[in-house]
């Protein structure tokens, strides 16, 4: 089933919101929210999307709506919603200006797979998913809060900020910023040209960590008891990045130089 989400004028002067199945709101949500909702795809232009986990129904809150309308699918298990002409393969290159803002907030099963958020401009949040996600995002920013699957995670000036992360993740990104804290990682890649990365985290004892930035600040502090060796640690700043401690009194170690890690690399994967 295929809804359009549009926002009217109505006569007292005041937006108001139009759906149907060729383009009546009452009854978008009864349409599909007693389904299971095993998929997710979002991708909004401008504005702000929340993906939240939940043990109850599915449900989609469209708060504001300005300029283009919304699609909303719903296939298969799959509920997608995105502005109109916006790709998930062509996303990060976006040029096109356009009138298109959406307050959209999504709750569904934390195990819902494969979950990918993608915006322009538009601000991102997840919450408590418990399967594997993918985010995209030009330049708007990108929060996940308590997510347990492993994450990829792509930018071209967007910061990514996250916390209580459980699996791996990977970040690949222009000029946006990564700020993890409180988590516990399998894995951490991270490649970056101009992007600072802040990580006060807890990896896996065979987990490892790879990150590779031209001229972008790097912080990384594991646990006091970690070992670069035992943790097959792996860190590589490129060139003329500053490696440096938060500077607080945890008992937390820095990884301080990337050379001093290389003999860990022979045992690494």
């Amino acid at each position: 089933m295929r809804y359009i989400v549009r926002c009217t004028r109505q006569a007292e002067g005041k937006d108001g919101w139009n759906a149907d199945e060729a383009s009546g709101a009452s009854r978008l949500l009864p349409a599909w929210n007693s389904t299971t909702v095993t998929g997710l795809r979002v991708r909004l232009i401008a504005g702000s999307v929340a993906v939240l986990a939940t043990t109850g129904k599915p449900t989609l809150e469209v708060s504001s709506l300005e300029g283009d309308p919304l699609t909303v699918t719903y296939a298969d298990g799959v509920l997608t919603v995105a502005h109109e002409n916006l790709s998930w393969e062509g996303l990060l290159k976006w040029l096109r200006p356009a009138a298109a803002f959406a307050t959209v907030t999504v709750s569904v099963p934390r195990e819902v797979r494969g979950a990918e958020v993608g915006v322009v401009s538009a601000t991102a949040v997840m919450s408590g998913m418990g399967a594997r996600a993918s985010v995209k995002s030009v330049s708007g920013g990108i929060t996940l809060d308590g997510v347990t699957g492993d994450v990829d995670a792509n930018t071209v000036s967007g910061a990514v900020e996250a916390q209580g992360l459980n699996g791996k993740l990977n970040f690949n990104t222009v000029s946006g910023d990564l700020t993890l804290a409180d988590g516990w990682l399998e894995h951490l890649d991270v490649n970056g040209v101009s992007g600072d990365v802040t990580a006060d985290l807890d990896l896996d004892p065979l987990g490892g960590m790879q990150v590779t930035t031209v001229s972008g600040e790097v912080v990384l502090r594991l646990p006091a008891e970690a070992d670069a060796g035992s943790a097959c640690t792996r860190s590589r700043v490129t060139s003329g990045a500053n490696l440096r401690s938060l500077g607080d009194h945890r008992p937390r170690r820095l990884v301080a130089l990337a050379v001093a890690l290389a003999p860990a690399r022979d045992r690494c994967p």
